[in-house]
């Protein structure tokens, strides 16, 4: 295992760095893609944070991490930085001026695109989402499409849970405000955050290597 890079999780176990490639992949990626709604994308900016994760792997293998909330951290900085450099326009409008996301070769990451152009609700939620800030796409996306507790998400984002709750709260106000704006009853609201943690990679779609 000495050969690879690896780290200490929170029990101070070595765990190598393939092995958390391999258990996490998933849910980093299906994160990045209820984020950013764009496969393409998701798919580089996973291989950032993965990247990125390595690299700092060497520097803190002596020290104790939460692992899983390590790598959310990670990964909510590169989708944040991802959106100050884009244009805040719905996904599902881009998608037809993206050309590379129409020659994607990976029959897993073909499925999932397939599975969000079929979700229109969740495209119509995640749309209406990225009219707020980044902090505040965040504190929803941890809390309601990953289903975070929010002890968890403070922990990801470094900030008490007192704080994390306020903000999710005053968050989620603005995002009910403007999908009452763009016509959602509060049924179809439900929907699209019930379907939000349905949408990517299911565990049948992942390659075999990749599987836990």
């Amino acid at each position: 295992m000495n050969s690879q890079p690896h780290m200490l999780d929170e029990d101070g176990q070595v765990v190598g760095f393939d092995e958390i490639y391999d258990r996490h992949f998933r849910d980093i990626f299906n994160y990045i893609l209820r984020r950013t709604a764009n496969v393409s994308e998701s798919e580089d900016l996973t291989a950032q944070v993965f990247f990125l994760a390595m690299r700092h792997a060497c520097k803190q293998r002596r020290k104790p991490t939460r692992i899983p909330a390590w790598l959310f951290r990670i990964a909510t900085n590169e989708v944040n930085a991802w959106f100050r450099t884009q244009k805040r326009r719905p996904w599902a409008a881009s998608l037809a001026d993206d050309d590379s996301a129409l020659q994607l070769q990976d029959k897993e990451a073909a499925d999932a695109e397939q599975d969000l152009l079929q979700n229109q609700v969740f495209l119509q939620l995640n749309a209406a989402l990225r009219t707020l800030k980044p902090d505040d796409q965040t504190v929803i996306a941890l809390r309601y499409f990953e289903q975070k507790p929010f002890e968890e998400v403070a922990n990801i984002l470094g900030k008490r849970v007192g704080a994390v709750t306020m903000k999710t709260k005053r968050a989620l106000a603005k995002l009910q405000t403007e999908l009452t704006r763009r016509g959602f009853s509060h049924e179809r609201i439900r929907e699209g955050f019930a379907r939000s943690s349905q949408t990517g990679y299911r565990r049948a779609d992942l390659p075999a290597e990749s599987t836990p």
